[in-house]
């Protein structure tokens, strides 16, 4: 990196860093938009201290996310007490698209739209955020490893032209795969196991960072929403106050409808699905169980009634992705009121939701 020369502390430099999981490409720009500096090196912590223990004080740096920037953007912030901002990779491609593409020329447009103010930057959890972030997913891989070994040995059976008249994977149902003394259903019950004894573990570990987590606490209070879902979704929104109001928090994570406009032509599509897919599938899958419960117990609730008129409209699965919008909007003012889901109801939705068995309302 260049050295720090005389009258540098009074010029700002700006530093873009494109990382990638072996090597990262380093530009320095001064005020005046020259280029300084422009290397590649290795993603060494020692090698990379070194090199910009030469920047002075008054230098900002952009790091582009990434599947490995999390380390990376530790390291710099609290280790070196560097200036850094984490971009948006979708939203700096936007802004700064060239059919020229290497790691020198995204590491210079980085460094150039951090000098002029146009970087848009990615939110950045703390640790304890981070963690709980990569618990729920773990567990979400592991889970559906699971699947994948148990959608095999449904194969199998399917192959071999075996029916078994129990429910999937009860313990009469695991006996009878064992009598067949099939090798390949045996290999595949073992990581069955394997994986059960694994998810357990997690189950215990999100219990009690769901315990720590007051919006998480909160969140369960939903019917339908167990510990798991609570804390994928007080992980990933962490800050609420991010969010300034409810429609953002669901156009965040992609439950909301495509808008095409053309002059007078106004056309509604699918939902964006942008944001966690994760999160999308759990709301899914709490909004199912929250109507279950409400059936059973004969009562309803602002999800459930909104659910039960749109399926009779438009079918079961739109109903169940619309409720989910639903459930997501209820959810962000529990987070931002800090009150459990029966007061939120009570306070909130009275007088905000239609009953649509009143014919004065449409």
């Amino acid at each position: 990196m260049a050295g720090k020369k005389e009258g540098d502390s009074k010029t700002e430099y700006f530093v873009g860093i494109d990382m990638h999981k072996i090597r990262m490409q380093i530009a320095v720009m001064d005020s005046a938009g020259a280029v300084i500096c422009n290397k590649s090196f290795k993603c060494d912590h020692n090698e990379i201290r070194t090199a910009l223990a030469q920047m002075p004080a008054n230098t900002k740096y952009v790091l582009e996310s990434s599947s490995v920037w999390y380390g990376m953007y530790r390291f710099l912030t609290d280790k070196l007490g560097l200036d850094v901002m984490l971009s948006n990779p979708l939203a700096t491609k936007r802004i700064a698209a060239s059919k020229k593409k290497t790691d020198k020329v995204d590491a210079k447009i980085l460094a150039d739209l951090l000098r002029g103010g146009y970087i848009s930057g990615c939110y950045v959890p703390d640790k304890m955020t981070v963690e709980d972030r990569q618990l729920v997913r773990y567990r979400d891989g592991i889970v559906r490893r699971r699947a994948q070994h148990k959608n095999s040995i449904h194969g199998i059976l399917l192959q071999e032209g075996i029916k078994i008249d129990e429910q999937p994977f009860t313990p009469k149902f695991v006996k009878r795969l064992h009598k067949l003394d099939d090798w390949r259903v045996e290999k595949h019950l073992k990581i069955i196991d394997f994986l059960t004894v694994d998810i357990r573990d997690c189950d215990e570990r999100i219990e009690r960072a769901v315990g720590g987590n007051p919006q998480a606490l909160l969140l369960r209070t939903v019917p339908g929403i167990g510990n798991v879902t609570a804390l994928t979704l007080a992980s990933e929104v962490d800050d609420i106050d991010r969010f300034p109001d409810e429609h953002r928090l669901v156009s965040y994570f992609g439950l909301v409808p495509s808008v095409r406009n053309s002059a007078e032509t106004v056309h509604h599509g699918r939902i964006t699905k942008t944001g966690d897919s994760m999160v999308r599938h759990l709301l899914a899958e709490a909004v199912i169980v929250h109507v279950s419960v409400a059936r059973r117990k004969g009562v309803v609730t602002p999800i459930s009634i909104f659910y039960e008129r749109l399926k009779e409209r438009r079918g079961g699965s739109k109903a169940k992705v619309a409720a989910a919008g639903k459930m997501l909007k209820i959810a962000y003012r529990i987070m931002k009121k800090k009150i459990d889901f029966e007061t939120c109801v009570r306070e909130g939705e009275a007088s905000t939701y239609r009953d649509p068995h009143k014919k004065s309302q449409r």
